[in-house]
């Protein structure tokens, strides 16, 4: 199992929970309100790559290659996340595993795991931010996170 985080990510807490086996990869979406009110819904609109999930198994290698192929077209790694990802669900629901391909993906909350709405203070649930811009990282050191 491997969590894969962008260098701005850090865990809050232990989130054990996600590391099972009903999944080949995991990734984290925004909340409803949030997607697609972006003119650009493919790269901030829906999938956030900042935090993926990663189970090692033959179909992971092959979204990992599917998603390497979309670079090639996409102007982000997170655009092309959300154009792998978005043939294989319409995106609606939390924590369902979709088979797509032979690929299992599961869809977490970026309100869990991926929490990027600075200046707004994550939640008691939250284990996993992404402090996207600077100012949200300069009080690392001082921040009781409990």
């Amino acid at each position: 199992f491997i969590a894969c985080m962008d260098s701005g990510v850090f865990a809050l807490r232990r989130f054990d929970e996600v590391n099972t086996l009903d999944y080949d990869v995991g990734v984290t979406m925004r909340r409803k309100e949030e997607r697609g009110a972006t003119g650009h819904p493919l790269i901030n609109g829906f999938l956030d790559a900042g935090v993926i999930f990663l189970n090692h198994t033959p179909a992971t290698f092959r979204f990992l290659d599917l998603w390497e192929s979309e670079l090639e077209s996409a102007q982000s790694e997170q655009e092309a996340l959300n154009m792998v990802v978005l043939q294989a669900t319409d995106l609606t629901e939390y924590d369902k595993v979709f088979n797509w391909n032979g690929i299992r993906i599961k869809i977490f909350r970026c309100e869990d795991y991926n929490f990027s709405r600075w200046p707004q203070e994550p939640s008691p649930e939250t284990k996993i931010v992404n402090c996207k811009q600077p100012d949200s990282m300069e009080d690392w050191g001082t921040r009781n996170w409990n």
